[in-house]
């Protein structure tokens, strides 16, 4: 199957299958206005057999206990020569992501989500990113609470990559920061 579309489709329909009806307008802005933003935030690094290791930041919403949203922001390194001297760029993408806890014990939990986002390309597509364009991944995250304020996360993201026509497996390791 050459398109990602379909896979989002389905994995977000399953994700708001599993989820119960919105409460009423005045619940729904009370529980709003009880957020704050972020819940938590995280750091790390991610890396696959194509394009090497680059660095990543998120931060995590609960939604409810059982689903939580994360906005994600990637910094890859991409070695250039301009004028005969070498360097690097940096190049980003950012995607946001619904996750559904799957296990949720008192210090582990393992979520499945899924996640779209924009890359901002250098002009020629990696493994990590098209070049300029909007991506996909299906997300499978385990996360490890070592203290009430920190946990370790480890997101596997398999990214759809339309210019390779295939899917990108990126391991990522992280530190979860949760403030009071």
């Amino acid at each position: 199957m050459r398109s990602v579309l379909p896979l989002l489709i389905l994995t977000f329909c399953a994700v708001s299958a599993a989820q119960t009806p919105p409460p009423a307008a005045d619940a729904a802005a009370a529980t709003l206005n009880a957020i704050t933003m972020p819940a938590m935030v995280g750091v790390g690094i991610a890396g696959n057999q194509f394009s090497g290791w680059n660095a990543f930041g998120t931060a995590i919403v609960p939604m409810s206990p059982s689903m939580y949203y994360s906005a994600t922001a990637d910094v890859f390194p991409i070695k250039a020569t301009i004028n005969d001297k070498s360097g690097y760029l940096l190049t980003t993408s950012a995607r946001g992501g619904v996750h559904r806890v799957l296990i949720n014990s008192k210090s582990f939990m393992g979520l499945l989500g899924a996640d779209i986002g924009y890359a901002f390309g250098t002009g020629a597509a990696t493994a990590n990113a098209s070049a300029n364009g909007v991506s996909g991944a299906v997300t499978l995250t385990a996360v490890y609470q070592i203290s009430p304020s920190w946990a370790v996360m480890m997101p596997i993201r398999a990214l759809y990559l339309p210019a390779f026509g295939g899917w990108n497996p990126i391991v990522e390791f992280g530190i979860v920061f949760k403030p009071k």
